[in-house]
């Protein structure tokens, strides 16, 4: 997993080396890096970079210097290049660099739907609040005649808060982002992952002291059985799911536990003939397990209290989905509560707090962060692109997934990855609870099929191609 910043975090390991007055060189760096990403891009786009057309939308700050620098280069590559400032003034250094380049300045925005590409060098990572006018209409015009264009984002899409994801109406849509020194965290929480492409970094030699904002997860792994491991050693898991209503999602729960690699299924409740048919190898019946997961397909009230007092009483970890969710009155910090927007609303409403599923979904890292402190435990908070949070803030965050994915079910299939990978870690193992649920994300996206049963039947295969000895 790789470590995700704040802005703050940033600026804070910048300055020695802005005191040191080593300004420039991380400038020369940034623009460096993004220039050949842009080449890159060009070659890809277009065959050649000889020739194009490259169009920076340059503000006042640091991203349009570097913004400007990159131009530079890119025109003595043969690059026709032109910058459009949008600010009262420039970057001096990068401004004066360009121009003796052959970079054509101007103020007017004519020529940037018929570029190549465009570089967006107006705001950077430390920009907060709304934009403004004629600035806000000029990017959305823009973009609404701009039809796949390439566009490279200057450290962040201008509009796009860098620190928590969260975005402004009239944010650019990048097609690549290239960030300087550290992975931000809002590139990779949404909306504002939605908004920034393919993200690069460039080391311009930035280093921090600080614990990270989160992590990001880029690769699954699932634990290999041992030797002398018998049924018990590699994890029992308990799962409470499915009723009369929804008798599937025990189906799928169950089934996507045990293709997981789980050394036992245990299942309690009142799809027991179905699962029991559907999947021979499950247990029906209380008994001794290591992790719960209860909650999907609507279980009754009262077996969903039963199995949550048990794992309260006994510590064990536990996937709390769906159903199962308003009855959570006390919890354990190896717990995974895993709301939708809309249950993440009712959880909110619950502890006096209002807010609209709008709301929740246009900053989904926010109120992941804000519930997991309240609850005392870690809270996935599903979406197109899934956010987790530990009760101490730090957000975990994984690629954007199938869209195929959005079908009935598929919340079911991914509590059962979640229940077995907790199951077969170990008492006192090195993953906490957050990076297991990641796991599953990252698990679930891999299996990914057209129906939630094709994805709990693929996890099988998916589960040894991603055994920790391969």
């Amino acid at each position: 997993m790789q470590p995700l910043y704040t802005s703050q975090h940033v600026r804070d390991a910048e300055a020695p080396l802005l005191a040191a007055g080593q300004g420039r060189e991380l400038m020369l760096k940034a623009a460096t890096g993004l220039a050949h990403v842009v080449v890159r891009e060009l070659r890809n786009r277009c065959g050649r970079v000889y020739g194009t057309r490259a169009v920076a939308l340059v503000g006042s700050g640091n991203n349009g210097g570097d913004a400007l620098y990159a131009l530079a280069f890119l025109a003595r590559r043969g690059v026709r290049c032109q910058a459009v400032t949008v600010a009262q003034s420039a970057h001096e250094e990068g401004l004066a660099a360009a121009v003796a380049a052959g970079v054509r300045v101007t103020t007017e925005w004519d020529g940037v739907r018929d570029a190549d590409v465009v570089i967006d060098g107006i705001l950077g990572t430390g920009a907060s609040g709304a934009l403004r006018e004629p600035l806000a209409s000029q990017l959305t015009a823009w973009q609404n005649d701009a039809c796949d264009q390439l566009c490279v984002a200057v450290d962040a899409p201008t509009g796009v808060n860098a620190s928590t994801g969260e975005v402004d109406p009239h944010a650019v849509r990048a097609t690549h982002t290239v960030t300087f020194g550290m992975l931000k965290a809002g590139l990779f929480v949404q909306p504002g992952a939605a908004y920034c492409g393919q993200v690069e970094c460039v080391d311009i030699g930035l280093t921090s002291t600080d614990a990270p904002a989160g992590y990001l997860h880029t690769t699954a792994s699932v634990p290999v059985p041992e030797e002398n491991d018998h049924k018990y050693s590699r994890g029992v898991l308990g799962v409470a799911a499915g009723s009369r209503q929804y008798p599937g999602a025990a189906v799928l729960t169950s089934l996507s536990a045990q293709n997981t690699g789980v050394g036992m299924v245990r299942y309690v409740g009142d799809a027991a003939g179905l699962v029991m048919h559907s999947v021979p190898e499950v247990v029906a019946g209380w008994g001794r397990v290591q992790a719960w997961v209860v909650g999907p397909g609507a279980p009754e009230d009262e077996l969903v209290d039963a199995v949550l007092d048990e794992a309260y009483e006994n510590s064990l970890s536990a996937v709390i989905d769906a159903g199962a969710l308003a009855r959570v009155n006390k919890v354990r910090n190896n717990w995974v509560l895993t709301p939708h927007a809309g249950e993440a609303q009712a959880l909110c409403e619950s502890r006096g707090w209002a807010v609209t599923r709008e709301e929740i979904e246009s900053a989904p890292a926010h109120w992941a962060r804000r519930l997991a402190p309240e609850l005392g435990c870690c809270v996935l908070l599903k979406g197109a692109r899934t956010v987790i949070s530990e009760p101490d803030g730090t957000v975990h965050a994984t690629p954007v997934g199938p869209a195929r994915l959005a079908t009935a079910g598929s919340g079911d299939v991914l509590a059962g990855i979640m229940g077995a990978l907790m199951a077969t870690e170990q008492p006192g193992g090195s993953r906490s609870a957050a990076v297991v649920a990641a796991n599953a994300v990252l698990i679930h996206h891999a299996a990914a099929g057209t129906r939630a049963l094709e994805t709990a039947q693929t996890i099988l295969e998916v589960a040894r191609s991603h055994r920790e000895d391969s």
